[in-house]
Formats: structure tokens, C-alpha cells, sequence
């Protein structure tokens, strides 16, 4: 007989199916504030010429994750803009060097270092 047929094989996962995983997580920021940081955003970066882009989705980002709770805890962005700068300066360069290849990578490095720069308080 198949182990994986029997209902009480692994009960720990019984109410996996009926919430999700991300339950616990509520965003409190509102509609304005959002469109205001992509507002500030879209005109710094015209202005700066793209300079100041990673500065502003560092800033769009510690204001989404400071508006968001996880369990009742609250969440906090810990990653400096600097850091942002390096990367894409590196995968700017690694884009150059393979021919747009490179490229395809930025939003995998940038989704990365927002998650490993959260921290629940």
C-alpha cells in the first residue's frame, strides 16, 4: 500500500492547503503614498539622468517594507542605497561584457537584496 494515500501519514500539513503562506503579512501604506514615491522616482531619475534611481527604489522600498506587518511585527529595510549602487554598477558592467545577456539578471539581484535586507522587529 502507498504511505502518501494514508491521510494521517504527515498531519502537519493538513491546514497547508487552506491558508496561504502569506496570511500574516498586511500592508498598511496607503494609494497616495505610493504614488507619490513613483512620482518622486520617475522625475528625480529624469532629472539626475538615472543618478539618483537606486537612491529612490531604495527609499520606495523602506517605505513599503516600514508599511508592512508580519505577524503584528512590524518590518524593517536595513540595506543602504550604496549597496544598490555596487550592484548595479556590477551587473551593468556584466551586461556590457555579455552583451545584454547580463542584463536579464538585475530584477533577480534586486528582489534578492531587498529580501535579505528585511528584518522582522
Amino acid at each position: 500500500m502507498n504511505e502518501f494515500n494514508n491521510q494521517s501519514f504527515n498531519p502537519q500539513f493538513e491546514n497547508f492547503a487552506q491558508k496561504p503562506i502569506f496570511s500574516n503579512l498586511q500592508f498598511n501604506g496607503s494609494a497616495l503614498g505610493y504614488v507619490g514615491y513613483t512620482l518622486l522616482i520617475s522625475i528625480g531619475s529624469a532629472v539626475s539622468i538615472g543618478i539618483l534611481y537606486p537612491f529612490l527604489m531604495g527609499c520606495l522600498v523602506r517605505w513599503c517594507v516600514q508599511n508592512t506587518t508580519y505577524n503584528g511585527r512590524h518590518l524593517r529595510f536595513i540595506g543602504s542605497s550604496s549597496e544598490l549602487y555596487v550592484k548595479i554598477i556590477i551587473l551593468g558592467l556584466i551586461g556590457l561584457f555579455t552583451f545584454g545577456i547580463g542584463f536579464l539578471f538585475y530584477g533577480y539581484y534586486f528582489v534578492k537584496w531587498i529580501i535579505e535586507n528585511i528584518v522582522v522587529e
